[in-house]
């Protein structure tokens, strides 16, 4: 369990902490005095609500793709693009005039203007 997000370890490693810092006679004073302030505070009515909000702000995107009806892992576009790397890593293809877009129009017009200037000719 986490609260105010701090985990096992990292408590253990405050309370080693505190140990050092205030001693073992006042650490007893001062736990008991965190631990009805903690109560308290887990209690109060204001503090359950913002967690509340909290949760909600976290889980609202989780909420939305249910609502759309959307798988997140359709939507992680790394893995689109490491898979799309994968296939061309695997299947290289070289340039050639199949892969280019042929342009419409007379193929005797372009063989008519190769290597002739555009534009007016002459003085």
């Amino acid at each position: 369990m986490e609260f105010f997000n701090i985990g096992g370890l990292e408590l253990l490693l405050i309370l080693v902490i505190a140990l050092v810092v205030l001693g073992p006679d006042r650490i007893v004073k001062v736990g008991h005095t965190l631990g009805s302030w903690l109560r308290k505070l887990s209690k109060n009515v204001l503090f359950r609500e913002v967690v509340q909000t909290t949760d909600e702000i976290r889980n609202y995107p989780r909420k939305i793709l249910d609502e759309a009806h959307l798988n997140p892992e359709e939507l992680d576009l790394s893995k689109q693009i490491s898979f799309e790397l994968d296939v061309l890593h695997k299947n290289p293809q070289k340039p050639g005039v199949e892969q280019f877009p042929q342009t419409q129009g007379d193929p005797e017009d372009d063989i008519n203007t190769a290597g002739k200037p555009s534009g007016p000719i002459g003085p």
